[in-house]
This record gives C-alpha cells, sequence and structure tokens, in this order.
C-alpha cells in the first residue's frame, strides 16, 4: 500500500522546522570555519531546510511543499546574487514543480486530515 498524504500536526510541524534550525547552526558554524563558502551561513541553513523538506516529502506530508517553495526561491535569489544563472533557473523550475506539488497533494481526495 502506498503512503497517502498527510497534514503534520502543530507539534511535529515545530519540531521539524526546529530541526532545520539546529542543523543550519550546525552545518553553518562547520562551514563557516572549515570551508572557504562564499555563503557558509545561508547555504547552510537552505541545506539545513532543504533536508527537512525531503523528509517530510518522504512521509508525504502537505508542508513539504510551501517549505521547498521558500527553500527554492531563496536559492534563485543566492544564485542571481552569485551571477550562476543557469543555476538560478534551474531553482526557479524547481520552484514551479513545488507549487504544482503542492496544488495537486492539496486536491487529493485521500488527503489524511489529523
Amino acid at each position: 500500500d502506498a503512503r497517502q498524504v498527510s497534514r503534520l500536526q502543530r507539534p511535529a510541524l515545530f519540531t521539524g522546522l526546529a530541526t532545520g534550525v539546529l542543523l543550519s547552526a550546525a552545518l553553518g558554524a562547520a562551514m563557516a570555519n572549515w570551508t572557504d563558502a562564499a555563503l557558509p551561513w545561508l547555504d547552510a541553513t537552505l541545506t539545513g531546510f532543504s533536508l527537512v523538506a525531503q523528509l517530510w516529502m518522504a512521509q508525504k506530508r502537505l508542508q513539504c511543499w510551501p517549505l521547498w517553495v521558500v527553500v527554492d526561491i531563496i536559492y534563485v535569489g543566492q544564485y542571481l546574487h552569485q551571477q550562476l544563472y543557469f543555476t538560478a533557473g534551474f531553482f526557479a523550475v524547481l520552484t514551479l514543480i513545488a507549487v504544482r506539488g503542492w496544488l495537486e497533494w492539496r486536491r487529493d481526495p485521500a488527503l489524511v486530515q489529523p
């Protein structure tokens, strides 16, 4: 049986977002100290929240999509700032895919309500 789309309840939502903050802080400190990354804290934050969004996506949680939209939009800005236009365009496409995924999952008749 396939996993059905469901919504995270508030405690799980806040736990996931707090995990994203902790991952961001840990990765940011490591990247700032041990790499020459141009934007270590932004890279770390986007990575931390991308990992949370990916976990939620694997669990088919509806909230993964708005998180992906936010993360992807920020990635677009980051890559435009770094003049990496092809990569910025790629993340713009990923943003559109995330919006579509969000709309499709919201319309899923099997959406499980908490």
